[in-house]
């Protein structure tokens, strides 16, 4: 028997979906932003106590050593979130989710909040996030009362290789760019000090920390990365490969990182030794993890092909680093849907553009239809009916998640053919958007063709004038969310990324480095096609971070980790809010369903009673019942 296999059941990513609205529990203070000491103490016990160490948030909150049955008294812990100055986190674990609470109890702002926990998640979730990786962010600002976009995905290096497959792991890793989106957020929208934000992050890298359940099957699922000969060179490494139950694990290198972070410091040496020491330890790690995963793959690498790949992703990163480079913020892209507005990324590289298609196709369905009973439906709980969006007439609603799976499997079609990076396939990128993900005529006909049965077992991508393309089926794992709304009104949806369970493989100053250029399109570019590899691209990802506006102003944070499922799961909670008018927790906690591929579906079972995961009965066929 392995080392892990008695462990609870691991909760499913669908409902690790992190949502904010009016009903989810929060803290309130003050109209004015003056905060005292007893009521910054006040809202630090709404946060709880430390997920790694039990110590109470009174006892170490600024001003008090002992704070009094006052102070610790949580009869209001069932504020509404849409209460005055109210403030509340999600994220998918619990010592992120705590770090952020205490910035946003001490009155920092979400993007403060988004910072602190992004940079927890690095540390207890390294598997799925981190400086290492990429990033996308949507932000509603209630001082300008306008709604933001920061892309920090990742992109290929400029002097890119031409043999992927000769250059090995390090071919799969783009330029990093989380950092850069959280150094932005903090610039244009934070609050409190750097230090302040990332010391509980620094102290916790330095005590140590209990591996989660999530971390440690995903170490299961890589274990060339955990028996290499690098691996056993690195404490690091080493003991979190052989973490058990209870087990302990300390990170220096990426206490160090952080401590660089908070002091405005690059994260990279940039002096010419320090930079080609760096390319050697990335080059042995490359050489080493390709005969780890096959060492008949190993020998097709070419030392010559491996180096370059290696001094330009560092040349270009470093680049970054020494120039303190920031991601740009543009305005979020919005689809009206049912009276509300959902907003995310404008990139057709991004799962955002999945999003609207599916919306602008609903839209064109019968609202009766879209809640009506199937062999797929589900009905809910007695919705509550101090729901944001308005009451539930009856006691429970249901979904009609064949008809909405049906609707996917469309998208999935043209998704999987023509999302790409619009600076290198311009015209695909414009005709794909004007043509198939906002035309209201093409909506209309793909909903009529849905609600009359003649969507094929494997739809295809409809035809673009000035572009060709090739359906290619697309995987995507090891991905984070956080989902935030502040005292102050502001909203804001992260989702990071490393593409896959700790990336590339390579770690270096105490993280993972990403392969999310395994992202782009397996096929050979004739003329111009979409997300093909090409210096300084940035592949397609599925991430999905949305806000839900009314009258623009952000009401909802949504989001969630799982990768290629992502848009489903975010349709999923559209759908519970808006047109079922569920509060967010029934919403989130709806059996997941949708599209894998153009050609297969998925459904999943009730959840149990309480917080727990619901069983998933797999991938379907079209034509299959549940």
């Amino acid at each position: 028997m392995s080392r892990h296999s008695k462990r609870a059941p691991a909760i499913g990513l669908g409902l690790a979906a992190a949502l904010l609205s009016t009903s989810v529990v929060g803290c309130g203070v003050k109209e004015n932003n003056a905060q005292t000491p007893e009521e910054t103490q006040r809202a630090l016990t709404h946060c709880g106590t430390d997920p790694q160490n039990g110590q109470n948030v009174a006892e170490s909150a600024p001003g008090q050593d002992h704070p009094d049955e006052a102070t610790t008294d949580r009869s209001n812990t069932s504020l509404r979130i849409d209460a005055p100055n109210a403030f509340a986190i999600a994220t998918p674990d619990p010592s992120a989710t705590y770090v952020g609470c205490r910035v946003l109890a001490q009155g920092g702002t979400a993007a403060d909040a988004t910072f602190a926990a992004q940079m927890m998640l690095g540390l207890t979730e390294p598997q799925s996030s981190g400086p290492g990786g990429g990033a996308i962010s949507v932000y509603y600002s209630a001082e300008e009362n306008k709604l933001f976009s920061f892309d920090g995905t990742v992109n290929a290096p400029t002097e890119d290789t031409n043999n992927p497959d000769h250059a090995g792991a390090v071919a799969r890793v783009g330029v990093p760019r989380t950092l850069e989106l959280m150094r932005a957020l903090h610039k244009d929208h934070g609050k409190l000090d750097k230090h302040e934000l990332l010391q509980p992050v620094i102290d916790r890298a330095t005590a140590g920390f209990t591996p989660s359940t999530r971390l440690r099957e995903a170490v299961d699922s890589r274990p060339e990365l955990f028996t290499s000969t690098h691996t056993q060179h690195l404490d690091y490494l080493r003991t979190l490969g052989n973490a058990g139950d209870g087990a302990r694990v300390t990170n220096l290198a990426y206490a160090e990182t952080i401590r660089r972070i908070a002091s405005g410091e690059s994260i990279l040496d940039v002096g010419d030794s320090a930079r080609d020491s760096l390319v050697a330890q990335i080059g042995e790690q490359t050489l080493d993890l390709q005969r780890a995963e096959d060492s008949a793959s190993s020998k097709k690498t070419k030392k010559e092909d491996r180096v370059s790949q290696q001094k330009t992703l560092i040349g270009d990163w470093s680049a970054a680093e020494e120039q303190q480079a920031t991601t740009r913020a543009d305005e979020a892209t919005c689809t009206d849907y049912r009276g509300k507005q959902v907003c995310g990324n404008s990139s057709p590289a991004t799962g955002s553009v999945f999003v609207t298609q599916a919306l602008n196709i609903i839209s064109h369905l019968p609202e009766n239809k879209v809640s009506g009973n199937s062999f797929f439906s589900t009905p809910t709980a007695k919705p509550n009916s101090n729901s944001s969006s308005g009451t539930v007439n009856g006691d429970g609603v249901s979904v009609n998640r064949e008809l909405l799976s049906e609707v996917q499997r469309v998208v999935m079609a043209n998704a999987n053919t023509y999302m790409g990076d619009p600076r290198t396939a311009p015209r695909v990128a414009e005709e794909y958007v004007k043509a198939i993900v906002r035309n209201g005529d093409r909506a209309g006909k793909d909903a009529e063709d849905i609600l009359n049965n003649r969507v094929k077992k494997e739809p295809e991508p409809h035809k673009l004038t000035d572009a060709a393309g090739d359906y290619n089926d697309f995987e995507e794992d090891g991905t984070s969310q956080i989902s935030v709304k502040d005292r102050y009104g502001n909203v804001a949806s992260t989702t990071t990324t490393l593409q896959k369970n700790f990336g590339a493989g390579i770690f270096i100053h105490g993280f993972f480095l990403n392969n999310s250029l395994d992202n782009f399109s397996s096929q050979q570019a004739e003329g111009e096609r979409a997300n093909t590899r090409r210096a300084s691209a940035h592949p397609k990802t599925m991430m999905a971070p949305l806000i839900l506006a009314d009258g623009g102003r952000g009401f909802a944070a949504l989001g969630s980790p799982g990768g290629s499922k992502i848009p489903s799961y975010v349709l999923k909670s559209v759908i519970g809010l808006v047109d079922l008018h569920l509060d967010p927790t029934a919403a989130v906690l709806r059996p997941n369903y949708g599209a894998l591929t153009r050609s297969k579906v998925y459904v999943e079972s009730e959840p149990p009673e309480g917080p727990g995961a619901p069983g998933s009965q797999g991938a379907l066929e079209p034509s299959e019942t549940p």
